[in-house]
């Protein structure tokens, strides 16, 4: 944590008047008191930056942290615990020099703080846009509406009078499009110069620099101004150099002033200021002990160029105040307003006319150089010009300044929570390093007088070969010589080792000593919630880790993304300043010609870029996984026909920055291009009816008119052959009458012949069937009389039978 009190608000007895009028804020000595009052909270007695002043403290707590990042921190607390003794430090050799454990766990977090892992997404809420939206909407409202009765018009026959270009089929299709496709030309443009202003500012240096100041010191600053001759422009602000107002809030919102204070020379001073050469002597003098000039040197009288490198420091700030802005309100016989004058906040009402007098306060922000302990050397002080403000005419700081984790005007970051376990993995480490430059073998404890009794045979007797040879059987065998001596009565038996080796503690403590650093580290782990990667483990484990590790570092994220939001917003109403004031036509020149190189229709709507206001939003780029499983699903689109490469690409550029606006294009475009492909086929079809119809009557006709003709050319030779016809049968009927004549007569001949011979056969069989009649009645009647008489049977069979007999 930052190693300051907490900063209390400055009292209002401090302050200069906040209700003066606008002319005398915008005085000098106005100015001077709201310096002089920054500077009573942050610098030293007189007003200098001292040693010991809360503007150094916190300079010197940002440099230690950036220092202990690059591993560059100092050693001698390190040293101090090694030296329990004054001469300890003389009888170590070790290199003391620190291993650079933080910035593994810095370098991810900053690496994770990516803009090309989100986007400014910018969107125009004036009047005149939302009109323009609206407008807009309607006609494609109007167009989806009124489609299905014009094209059953030109079906009808009626003038083809449906519309052109898109048209929605339901509400949902038209508010995608809409979100999407139909975008004001205010919005690309704007887009368009706020690239151009990052570009020319350099701002993909500058953001890389301001997260890594968020990471090691938890604020990161800018400032946004507008330069005479390039415009818009973003400065990077070094925190270790920046002040500011007590403030609770992480987005400064409830802060008052800021400032930085730059190191210049007096030869910059007076190119800057135009102070006069006794002015800039007076301030050389103020700054004498800090240059280590003569005690003796004369100011007053010195040369110019002994002082023109003197170092002094000043102090560029802003300052929030309010201002009134007078109205003259002209009023007619009924007391109605005809028109309404600017006038001079210290503009005096006539007597009678108090009515007359219409006002309102505005924030404002003040911005000038102070020259440090000083006391009332002031130069560029004024209102801020193209002053920022936001939709609810709300001044905007041009200085931004964002943290993570600020409480009561303190500093807590990411590095200062790990610094402790940082410097406990170092102390393990030196200790260890002592330990291994103080390992020895293992000890091994002689005694003489034992070794001297040993009676171990040897090949010429002599003793120095039993010691030799004592030490090589322990050495190599690791077996010890005991002897039992026998101290007589009075002192009993005495048993000594002659050799025996002694355990070295060194060994067990560097296992102690290697267990206590993999616990501090992984400590440091838990501490900062970034967990390793394992190779061995599952593709599934791993990334549960990395969750885990982003979301531990998501509120330092959180704030890099809205610093550069609220730097777009600065930008953006600057930019709105630029087109507001005619005083920088040139500047606009300039960007008309950015914004043309880039998108000529959106120039058009530059011409009235000081009534637009614009509202900003993150979008956050989808992850790997996402894309690549869009990019499958467009895969199989594409095979089936539903989409064509160049949707493709459009989808894709969308998904970069919203993956669910993406999905619902590639669903729109899908059916689109469906319906279109289905209609296509459906008039494909029907022109190949048509043609088929057209072949078959022009056919027929053919056929038909062939048939005609045969049937005309058989009637003209019908009607040529019809005399010769005629004659050639009167010729044959006259040769061929006499034969007729003579067949008739035989025809007939044989006809009444075969009448003959039919009339003959059919009396002959009436003939039979009448005596067959008779035979049978005769037989009934034969039959009858022999039931009645009781004779005997007849035969009817018998030749002799008289039927006569019987019948009379």
């Amino acid at each position: 944590m930052e190693a300051t009190k907490s900063l209390k608000p400055l009292e209002l007895s401090t302050m200069p008047d906040p209700l003066a009028s606008n002319s005398e804020k915008l005085t000098p000595e106005y100015g001077c008191k709201i310096a002089s009052s920054m500077e009573a909270e942050w610098f030293g007695a007189n007003g200098m930056i001292t040693k010991d002043c809360r503007f150094n403290q916190r300079h010197r707590w940002v440099h230690e942290m950036r220092l202990f990042n690059r591993g560059e921190q100092s050693v001698e607390d390190v040293k101090n615990l090694f030296a329990r003794q004054p001469l300890d430090l003389q009888f170590t050799n070790m290199d003391y020099e620190p291993v650079n454990y933080a910035k593994k766990f810095t370098n991810h977090v900053i690496n994770g703080i990516d803009d090309e892992f989100y986007n400014i997404d910018v969107r125009s809420f004036d009047r005149f846009a939302v009109l323009e939206k609206q407008k807009t909407y309607d006609r494609h409202k109007t167009n989806m509406l009124t489609k299905p009765m014009l094209e059953r018009a030109k079906a009808l026959g009626f003038p083809d009078l449906t519309p052109k270009g898109f048209v929605p089929d339901d509400e949902n299709e038209l508010n995608l499009y809409s979100e999407i496709k139909e975008r004001p030309k205010q919005e690309i443009a704007e887009e368009i110069l706020i690239s151009y202003v990052k570009r020319i500012s350099k701002w993909k240096f500058t953001k890389k620099t301001t997260d890594k100041d968020l990471v090691l010191c938890d604020l990161q600053a800018a400032r946004v101004f507008t330069d005479p001759n390039n415009g818009v422009m973003v400065d990077y602000i070094n925190p270790a150099n920046a002040g500011h107002s007590y403030v609770e809030r992480n987005d400064f919102s409830d802060a008052y002033y800021f400032f930085v204070v730059d190191t210049i020379t007096i030869n910059d001073l007076r190119r800057e200021s135009g102070f006069s050469d006794g002015k800039c002597r007076e301030i050389a003098k103020t700054y004498a002990g800090q240059n280590k000039a003569d005690s003796k040197m004369d100011f007053a009288k010195c040369g110019m160029e002994q002082i023109l490198n003197f170092n002094i420091q000043v102090m560029r700030f802003v300052y929030k105040g309010d201002r009134e802005v007078v109205y003259k309100n002209y009023l007619d016989k009924k007391n109605r307003t005809r028109k309404v004058a600017k006038r001079d906040s210290d503009w005096q009402v006539p007597e009678g006319a108090e009515n007359s007098r219409m006002s309102r306060r505005l924030d404002t922000w003040y911005e000038g150089t102070y020259v440090v302990g000083g006391e009332k050397y002031i130069y560029d002080y004024k209102e801020c010009e193209n002053l920022a403000r936001d939709e609810m005419n709300v001044a905007i700081s041009p200085i931004i300044m964002q943290a993570s984790d600020i409480y009561e005007n303190r500093l807590k970051s990411f590095l200062s929570d790990i610094v402790a376990l940082c410097k406990d993995l170092i102390q393990t480490r030196l200790k260890i390093q002592h330990l291994r430059s103080e390992l020895k073998p293992d000890i091994v404890s002689i005694n003489l007088n034992q070794l001297a009794e040993l009676e171990i045979p040897t090949k010429n007797g002599k003793k120095e070969s039993a010691y030799e040879m004592a030490m090589s059987i322990l050495n190599v065998k690791g077996i010890i010589f005991e002897e039992t001596i026998d101290l007589g009565d009075q002192g009993g038996k005495q048993q000594g080792a002659a050799a025996r080796p002694q355990g070295n503690q060194q060994g067990s403590a560097l296992t102690i000593l290697l267990n206590v650093w993999t616990h501090t580290y992984n400590n440091l782990r838990e501490v900062t919630g970034i967990l390793d990667i394992d190779a061995n483990s599952l593709v599934g484990t791993n990334q549960m880790r990395q969750l885990a590790s982003n979301t531990a570092t998501k509120h330092l994220v959180d704030a890099s993304v809205m610093f550069d939001q609220r730097v777009c917003e600065v930008i953006s109403t600057h930019v709105k300043g630029v087109f507001t004031f005619p005083e920088a036509n040139h500047i606009r020149k300039i960007y008309t010609q950015a914004v043309g190189k880039e998108n000529v229709e959106a120039v058009e709507s530059l011409k009235g870029r000081s009534n637009a206001e614009f509202g900003f939003s993150i979008e956050m780029v989808p992850a790997k996984e996402e894309l690549d499983e869009l990019k499958m699903d467009l895969q199989n689109a594409m095979a089936t026909g539903s989409i064509d490469v160049s949707d493709k690409q459009e989808i894709l550029a969308i998904a970069r920055s919203n993956m669910k606006q993406a999905r619902h294009y590639m669903s729109f475009i899908r059916r689109r291009n469906i319906k279109e492909r289905m209609k296509e086929l459906e008039y494909s079809q029907k022109v190949q009816s048509q043609s088929n119809t057209q072949a078959a009557q022009a056919k027929q006709q053919g056929d038909m008119q062939l048939y005609q003709a045969r049937r005309a050319a058989d009637l003209q030779f019908e009607g040529q052959k019809m005399p010769l016809d005629v004659q050639r049968k009167a010729g044959e009927l006259q040769v061929q009458a006499p034969y007729d004549e003579q067949e008739f007569q035989r025809q007939a001949y044989l006809e009444m012949m075969k009448n003959q011979q039919a009339l003959s056969l059919t009396k002959y069989k009436e003939g039979e069937k009448s005596q067959r009649e008779v035979e049978n009645s005769s037989r009934q009647s034969k039959m009858v009389e022999q039931r009645q008489k009781d004779l005997p049977a007849f035969d009817f069979t018998k030749p002799d039978f008289d039927l006569d007999s019987i019948l009379n």
